[in-house]
Formats: structure tokens, C-alpha cells, sequence
């Protein structure tokens, strides 16, 4: 073949090489467009800042309130071990309900200001504006304070320093869903993730050392999934049992963050306030959140008039009797009693664990106090609440017993034991500020004329 005969045959081969490099190129491209979303462990350290405050609320509240759909997840991808949450609301046409003359809801004041980041807000100027509720969907609000039943096999999962927020009870549980709204102007700088019970948290920035939030929330507002997309993908996809991310999303008062009411009873508002450690001697020495405060701190004069209304227990009816109401004050209670050189307050077995003594103020009944004893060691267990008050070295209020006190008891009967069936007597003395001595007798219905101490008595620490 002669040179001639070369040249066509060089640029058809030329031609061929520079499409197929064309094509590989338009592949590389393709491919770079499909490239799928970050993990969430890859987008947990992200902030999101929304460039606009979620100011609209996306339904009117309704009775019934809304119905909640799961959106269906993508055919493609699908991940077999995660959950969707549900996302999609259904609107209804509201039906106005008139409210009690004596519960008038709570109008929200002209919001204020959106605070931007080089502008703090102090305790000092911080309020809740309004309810994160409507007062026709809420039995009651617990006070903070109360101690809960415990077991010698339920103890170590228990809230071991007493309740540290309000539970929100729902006036009937299980039967529909109903709004939960941002009580005031802020910034959601935490969300949480319970993918075992299919339910949500929410921190709200009060300042730099301290927060308020919503626990138990059971489905997400749309406008609230699209922010947490960059942390979870599109659909939503939790891959863990709990997962923790810490956006910045501005919000404004009355904005619905979500709805509740189906799953469970009750759901959490509460405050951490790392500077608010009152009635705390060492605050180091708790391991879960330390230094709650109640919300009841945060509420305008009218508010505070209207939860009083719904301060206490709530069982519905006709199986239960409704209110438990609170007969104390606060109305909403006080997390922590710890008092120097007295029994008040909190002791401990090992520090940083639930193994310890508490003896308390109950927060329902005046003139009653209640007693936790969560010491493996000791032979007698449990929770006791409602316990009178008394005069002399049995049952005395522990604000007033002191090392001149001596030994004194404390009788623990089966009638005040709180889902636990141990009972007995319970000798103390205060040595200091910092130790107390210790012991129980096991199913005495009695305290002893002449209480001793024996080999069997323990020292627990502040």
C-alpha cells in the first residue's frame, strides 16, 4: 500500500480515538452530576443558618387536630435498617372551639426582633412569649422536682436526680396529634434523633450557658425536614438509634415545629441553665444535665396565672381521675434542695452515678417530703413519696436536721412506696456538711426508742 493509501485510513482511526475520548469525558461528566449526598456523619460539623427565620405556620390548628400521612420513601436506594419519618400533613378545614372562660387562650405578643448572631440575648430579657402548646390539647404540666418510682432492677435507668423538666401531658393520649409551636423567637441550635421510638428533640439557645428544649416530638413540620437534609438526605434516612446534629435555624413565634399526642402520654419542656446551679452544692457531681430550672422562671405574669390552672398529674378519664393538681409553690416546683449543714438535699454512694439518697420537698402536698433511696448496699429500696412531716427524731423536715440532731428515722411504709414493695425504717445522722451516716431495717413499721447504729451502716457524701 503507498503512502497515499495511508492518509485516509489515519484520519478515520484520528476520528475514532477523539470520540471515544469525547464520550469518556460526557461519562466522567454524568457521573460527577449523580455524585451521591454526604453521610450524616459526614455532614454532622455543618451549620445550617437559614437566610430567613421560619416565621409562617404552615396549618391553622384544628380540632381534631391534623391527621399525619408517611410519605413514601424513593424505590431507588432504599437503606432496609433505617426509618422515614413521617413528613407529610394532611390539612382539614378548622373548627373553632370555644376556650373555657376560666383557660382564655394566650394571644401571642407582636414578635420582636429577630436576635441575629452578634446579638445576645440575657435570662434577663429572655421570655416565652406563648404556650409551645393549645391549652385545649394539654391535661396538665408536671412540676419539675418529683422523684419517680424505682426497683433495685429499674434504678440505674431512671432520672436519678429527680425530674429535671415538665412532662406535658396530653388530655388524651393516643387519640390524635396535635401542634407543638416555638414559644419564642430563637435559634434551634441542637435536633436529636430516637430512632428506636421514632421521636425527636429540640435544644433552643436562651444564651451561651443555657437552653431550653422539647423532647418526644413525634413527627417533623415539611419546612423542618428541609433543613435537616443536608444532615440526613433527601428523603430523611436515620441510620443509628440516636443521632445528634447542631444546626442554626432561626425561628419565630408560633412557628410548628411538629405534632405529638400519639405515642405515649406526656412529652418534655424544659431548661439547662449551667449558671442557675442554686440549691446545688456540687453540681460536678451529677451526670445528667446539671442545673435544670423550671420553665415557669421564663413566663410572662399571665402565663404563669394560666399554667397554674394545669399544674399537676393527669390521668384521663373515665379510667383515672384527671387533675392531680399541685397544692404547692411553686406551682411548677424546684429541681434542687440542698442546704449546708443539714439533711436537705442530695447524697451520694459514688458520685456521677445513680447510686445515692435524696430527701426532698414533695412537690404536690405541702408539709410532705419524699425520700429516695437508691444504695444497692442497704436493705431497704425504693421511693417514697408523701411522707408527713413531724415533730422529734421520727420523720423530722430535713432542712432541720443537723449534727446536733443525733440519729433520727424515718419511716417508710409500704402505703408511700412508689412502684417499688420494700419498706422498712431508715436511721440518719448528719456528721458535716459533707458526710451522712446511714442504715436501714428491713420491714420495721416503726422507728426504735433507742436508734444505734451497727456494722451495717454506710457513709454517703454530698
Amino acid at each position: 500500500m503507498n503512502q497515499k493509501g495511508l492518509i485516509p485510513i489515519a484520519v478515520v482511526i484520528t476520528v475514532i480515538i477523539v470520540l471515544a475520548a469525547g464520550g469518556g469525558v460526557f461519562l466522567i461528566y454524568q457521573k460527577s452530576r449523580t455524585r451521591p449526598l454526604k453521610t450524616p456523619l459526614e455532614t454532622e460539623s455543618k451549620n445550617i443558618t437559614a437566610s430567613v427565620p421560619l416565621t409562617e405556620t404552615p396549618f391553622p390548628a384544628a380540632e381534631p387536630p391534623l391527621q399525619i400521612t408517611e410519605k413514601p420513601a424513593a424505590a431507588e436506594k432504599t437503606i432496609p435498617t433505617s426509618t422515614e419519618i413521617p413528613t407529610v400533613y394532611k390539612k382539614q378545614k378548622p373548627k373553632i372551639q370555644p376556650q373555657p372562660a376560666s383557660q382564655p387562650p394566650l394571644q401571642p405578643a407582636a414578635p420582636t426582633p429577630q436576635q441575629n448572631s452578634t446579638q445576645q440575648t440575657t435570662k434577663a430579657e429572655f421570655k416565652f412569649v406563648r404556650f409551645p402548646f393549645d391549652i385545649k390539647d394539654i391535661g396538665s404540666v408536671a412540676p419539675v422536682g418529683e422523684f419517680s418510682g424505682i426497683t433495685r432492677q429499674t434504678a440505674s435507668d431512671s432520672h436519678a436526680y429527680g425530674n429535671m423538666r415538665h412532662y406535658i401531658f396530653s388530655k388524651k393520649p393516643g387519640e390524635y396529634a396535635y401542634n407543638v409551636y416555638v414559644p419564642a423567637d430563637g435559634e434551634i441550635t441542637g435536633f436529636r434523633n430516637e430512632q428506636t421510638t421514632g421521636q425527636f428533640r429540640f435544644n433552643f439557645k436562651i444564651d451561651d450557658r443555657s437552653f431550653y428544649y422539647f423532647d418526644h416530638i413525634q413527627s417533623l413540620n415539611p419546612e423542618i425536614v428541609e433543613k435537616l437534609k443536608p444532615y440526613f438526605g433527601s428523603p430523611l434516612r436515620f441510620t443509628r438509634g440516636v443521632e445528634e446534629v447542631y444546626p442554626s435555624i432561626l425561628v419565630k413565634t408560633g412557628f410548628v415545629l411538629g405534632q405529638t399526642g400519639l405515642k405515649g402520654s406526656a412529652w418534655d419542656w424544659g431548661v439547662i441553665d449551667s449558671s442557675y446551679c442554686r440549691d446545688i452544692i456540687h453540681p460536678e457531681h451529677y451526670y445528667q444535665d446539671r442545673c435544670p430550672r423550671s420553665v415557669y422562671d421564663f413566663m410572662s405574669d399571665e402565663m404563669k396565672d394560666q399554667v397554674a390552672l394545669l399544674a399537676g398529674y393527669w390521668v384521663p378519664p373515665p379510667q383515672g381521675m384527671g387533675l392531680q393538681a399541685v397544692k404547692t409553690t411553686p406551682v411548677l416546683g424546684q429541681y434542687a434542695h440542698d442546704v449546708a449543714g443539714t439533711l436537705s438535699g442530695g447524697w451520694f454512694e459514688e458520685y456521677q452515678s445513680w447510686q445515692n439518697a435524696f430527701f426532698i420537698p414533695d412537690p404536690y402536698e405541702p408539709n410532705t417530703f419524699q425520700i429516695r433511696l437508691a444504695v444497692p448496699e442497704l436493705s431497704v429500696f425504693g421511693v417514697w413519696n408523701k411522707i408527713a412531716l413531724e415533730t422529734g427524731n421520727v420523720n423530722p423536715d430535713p432542712k432541720k436536721v443537723t449534727p446536733a440532731s443525733e440519729i433520727v428515722s424515718y419511716v417508710l411504709p409500704l402505703t408511700n412506696a412508689r412502684d417499688n414493695s420494700e419498706y422498712g425504717v431508715l436511721l440518719v445522722r448528719v456528721n458535716n456538711d459533707e458526710t451522712i451516716t446511714v442504715e436501714t431495717l428491713s420491714g420495721a413499721v416503726s422507728a426504735p426508742a433507742n436508734p444505734q447504729f451497727t456494722n451495717k451502716a454506710m457513709i454517703l457524701r454530698r
